[in-house]
């Protein structure tokens, strides 16, 4: 569709907001949410972010020169996952932190050990199944309540990201394939890349072929 019509820019937009939406149930899931219903909301949170993902490394290559290519999308990889590595380990440490706050609160104190949840009990070669049912019980609401506060916080950095992603200029969809650098000056179709004959015709740097959008 994105190569059919030229646009691209509204994707990343309606992906970002879908995936607010997503996101916004997932905080509302509590130890009662069935698995269909929480399978259903982490659906709407990948359909967000499958509109958003490759789209955004389509536009950073159409922004760029075809000399640039390989830096520019190595630099979009390195940047992702990057901040990949940042997203877990804040999002880690406010987890832990509110799970820590919410066990003292939620739980009596001297509960989880009573339910042989101690230190030691936890490096014991074997607990009975009571008392692993017991301290189930007793640390899942926390549990519960911090990822969904933890969820509840990406919220607005999704909303950001639909601001950002509105914002964004939209140039138009490039339709050549220019890899001169690649065959000394020459250019080929997709067509012809995509099995047709092969043609290469000795051109300037500056000229380019345009590509079949059909195929």
């Amino acid at each position: 569709m994105i190569a059919r019509t030229g646009r691209y820019k509204k994707w990343p937009v309606a992906g970002m907001a879908i995936a607010a939406v997503g996101m916004s149930l997932l905080s509302t899931m509590d130890p009662d949410t069935s698995r269909i219903t929480s399978s259903l909301y982490m659906l709407i949170v990948g359909v967000g972010l499958g509109m958003v993902m490759q789209v955004l490394v389509l536009a950073v290559q159409n922004a760029a020169e075809f000399s640039d290519l390989g830096v520019v999308t190595s630099s979009v990889n390195f940047f992702r996952s990057l901040g990949g590595s940042f997203r877990v380990s804040i999002f880690g440490a406010v987890f832990a932190s509110l799970l820590s706050s919410r066990l003292v609160e939620l739980v009596p104190a001297g509960l989880l050990d009573d339910a042989g949840l101690s230190a030691e009990s936890l490096s014991a070669s074997r607990r009975s199944s009571s008392t692993a049912c017991r301290g189930a019980r007793a640390v899942t609401p926390p549990l519960s309540e911090s990822i969904t506060a933890v969820f509840l916080l990406v919220v607005p950095l999704l909303v950001l990201g639909v601001v950002l992603a509105a914002v964004m200029p939209e140039l138009k969809l490039k339709d050549t394939a220019h890899i001169g650098s690649t065959l000394e000056g020459a250019e080929i179709t997709v067509a012809e890349l995509a099995g047709g004959e092969p043609a290469v015709d000795e051109l300037t740097d500056h000229e380019t072929s345009p590509i079949d959008r059909q195929r």
